[in-house]
Protein backbone atom coordinates (compact mmCIF):
# COMPACT_ATOMS: atom_id res chain seq x y z
CA UNK A 1 0.00 0.00 0.00
CA UNK A 2 1.14 3.54 -0.74
CA UNK A 3 1.64 6.27 1.82
CA UNK A 4 -1.07 8.92 2.12
CA UNK A 5 -1.85 12.35 3.50
CA UNK A 6 -4.12 13.32 6.40
CA UNK A 7 -5.69 16.77 6.83
CA UNK A 8 -6.18 17.67 10.51
CA UNK A 9 -8.37 20.56 11.71
CA UNK A 10 -8.87 21.82 15.26
CA UNK A 11 -10.58 24.77 16.91
CA UNK A 12 -9.96 25.41 20.60
CA UNK A 13 -11.34 28.21 22.74
CA UNK A 14 -9.07 29.42 25.51
CA UNK A 15 -9.36 32.19 28.05
CA UNK A 16 -6.70 34.25 29.78
CA UNK A 17 -7.26 34.02 33.54
CA UNK A 18 -4.12 35.80 34.78
CA UNK A 19 -1.25 37.71 33.15
CA UNK A 20 -0.31 37.05 29.54
CA UNK A 21 0.00 33.28 29.07
CA UNK A 22 1.74 31.64 26.13
CA UNK A 23 0.19 28.32 25.22
CA UNK A 24 1.36 25.65 22.80
CA UNK A 25 -1.04 23.35 21.00
CA UNK A 26 0.53 20.09 19.80
CA UNK A 27 -0.80 17.58 17.28
CA UNK A 28 0.32 13.99 17.80
CA UNK A 29 0.33 10.95 15.51
CA UNK A 30 0.73 7.67 17.40
CA UNK A 31 1.81 9.60 20.54
CA UNK A 32 4.62 11.38 18.65
CA UNK A 33 4.46 15.18 18.18
CA UNK A 34 4.11 16.20 14.53
CA UNK A 35 3.12 19.91 14.73
CA UNK A 36 3.09 22.80 17.23
CA UNK A 37 1.12 26.05 17.13
CA UNK A 38 1.50 28.80 19.71
CA UNK A 39 -0.93 31.43 20.97
CA UNK A 40 -0.73 34.22 23.52
CA UNK A 41 -3.46 35.42 25.83
CA UNK A 42 -5.29 38.67 25.35
CA UNK A 43 -7.15 40.74 27.94
CA UNK A 44 -8.09 39.05 31.20
CA UNK A 45 -11.16 36.81 30.78
CA UNK A 46 -11.20 37.34 27.00
CA UNK A 47 -11.98 34.13 25.14
CA UNK A 48 -9.78 33.58 22.11
CA UNK A 49 -10.52 30.85 19.58
CA UNK A 50 -7.47 29.20 18.03
CA UNK A 51 -7.82 27.40 14.71
CA UNK A 52 -5.22 24.91 13.51
CA UNK A 53 -5.05 23.18 10.13
CA UNK A 54 -2.21 20.83 9.34
CA UNK A 55 -1.57 18.49 6.42
CA UNK A 56 0.31 15.41 7.63
CA UNK A 57 2.17 14.32 4.49
CA UNK A 58 3.43 10.89 3.48
CA UNK A 59 1.78 9.00 6.35
CA UNK A 60 2.61 5.27 6.25
CA UNK A 61 -0.29 3.01 5.30
CA UNK A 62 -2.27 1.53 8.18
CA UNK A 63 -4.09 2.68 11.31
CA UNK A 64 -2.85 5.79 13.11
CA UNK A 65 -4.15 7.51 16.24
CA UNK A 66 -4.16 11.32 16.26
CA UNK A 67 -4.55 13.51 19.34
CA UNK A 68 -4.34 17.14 20.41
CA UNK A 69 -2.57 18.48 23.49
CA UNK A 70 -2.14 21.90 25.07
CA UNK A 71 0.51 23.20 27.49
CA UNK A 72 1.24 26.49 29.20
CA UNK A 73 4.63 27.57 27.85
CA UNK A 74 4.87 30.79 29.87
CA UNK A 75 8.05 31.74 31.71
CA UNK A 76 6.14 31.92 34.99
CA UNK A 77 3.10 29.66 34.83
CA UNK A 78 1.86 30.81 38.26
CA UNK A 79 1.48 34.43 37.07
CA UNK A 80 0.36 33.68 33.50
CA UNK A 81 -2.58 31.30 33.38
CA UNK A 82 -5.26 30.27 30.92
CA UNK A 83 -8.18 27.86 30.75
CA UNK A 84 -9.59 25.86 27.89
CA UNK A 85 -13.16 27.10 27.57
CA UNK A 86 -14.32 25.36 24.44
CA UNK A 87 -15.73 24.68 22.15
CA UNK A 88 -13.10 22.18 21.14
CA UNK A 89 -13.34 20.42 17.78
CA UNK A 90 -10.77 18.06 16.31
CA UNK A 91 -11.16 16.17 13.05
CA UNK A 92 -9.11 14.52 10.38
CA UNK A 93 -9.64 13.15 6.91
CA UNK A 94 -7.41 11.05 4.66
CA UNK A 95 -6.76 13.01 1.46
CA UNK A 96 -4.68 10.54 -0.49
Amino acid sequence: MANGDVLLNATIGFQTTLGIPNVVFTLYRDNQPIFNAGASGLAILAIQPVTISYLDLNVPAGYHAYSLGVANNSTNILLNTASITGPVTFSGVSTG
